[in-house]
């Protein structure tokens, strides 16, 4: 595995590069939400998902057919940025280690090796002495019961670990319109409920325009009642993430909030919703 120079490996908060060109797993990002420096781990090189979001913003067009998903390559690759980390104090041209986010190109609850992988980065915390570094599972929660998962959670959850899962749409007509699946809307809804009551979830909702058309507050008014349901149900809402498109969607009608309706959007949310809102711009500023 040849090395990466930092001229090689420019962070952006608008392109987060897979490094794929480079045959890695793991990559290095500036988060958005995160605040900082996340290390990125890509279960999905192939880029399989259950869902076909209209934003997503993985370009599917391009096929890494040599890079294949192998558990000793991705430890392997983390030992190689954590020691260029750790040599610099914790950080990354000049970003601070947040995360280390099991993500990527597509849905990781797919992998067979995601509950071995959750019991290994573990291990590499404690090797490396990253206490207060998180572990986070990003996930769209389709495939988030398995029992061989939910078997890690306990573990993950003690070591810091959370679990961001997407939600995007309060019906079954929107879930369909917005992300494709063919999973079910009410079993997306049951798994977060089963997984929620038993530990805290960050959620995860991307909110566009189409054809830049001028949305409003209002129209949000079924998520409030949804989130507020769940949490009535017991979920452990711990944060909702609201953001908006910051790069290339996969269709064009997708366009971004301006940040005056994001402005709104996150002063109607805050006002019925008893839950940090944490709300992200197309510029990449926050609120909270």
């Amino acid at each position: 595995m040849s090395d990466l120079t930092e001229n090689q490996t420019k962070l952006s908060v608008f392109d987060h590069p897979r490094l794929s060109e480079y045959d890695r797993l793991v990559y290095p990002v500036v988060s958005r939400r995160a605040g900082g420096l996340s290390l990125g781990i890509n279960l999905n090189p192939e880029k399989s998902c259950s869902y076909n979001c209209v934003y997503c913003q993985v370009d599917r067009t391009i096929k890494i057919e040599h890079l294949k998903l192998d558990l000793e390559q991705i430890l392997s690759e983390l030992d190689y940025w954590l020691k260029i980390i750790q040599k610099e104090g914790g950080r990354f041209q000049d970003q601070e280690l947040k995360d280390i986010s099991i993500a990527g190109d597509g849905e990781p609850t797919l992998k067979k090796i995601l509950p071995n992988l959750i019991i290994r980065l573990i291990k590499k915390k404690e090797e490396y002495g990253l206490r207060n570094v998180k572990l986070i599972l990003f996930t769209n929660g389709t495939n988030l019961t398995r029992p061989d998962l939910l078997d890690t959670f306990d573990s993950f959850t003690r070591n810091n670990g959370e679990i961001w899962f997407k939600l995007d749409s309060w019906d079954e007509a929107g879930y369909q319109k917005i992300n494709r699946s063919s999973t079910p809307y009410a079993k997306l809804i049951s798994n977060l409920v089963l997984v929620g009551n038993r530990y805290p979830v960050v959620l995860q909702s991307c909110f566009f325009s189409t054809n830049n058309q001028k949305v409003t507050p209002s129209g949000f008014q079924g998520y409030v009642q949804l989130i507020n349901r769940l949490m009535g149900d017991g979920v452990k809402i711990k944060q909702i993430q609201v953001y908006t498109t910051a790069r290339k969607p996969a269709e064009s009608f997708v366009t971004p909030l301006s940040d005056v309706e994001m402005d709104d959007l996150h002063g109607y949310l805050s006002q019925r919703i008893d839950c940090e809102i944490m709300t992200t711009y197309a510029g990449g500023k926050k609120s909270s």
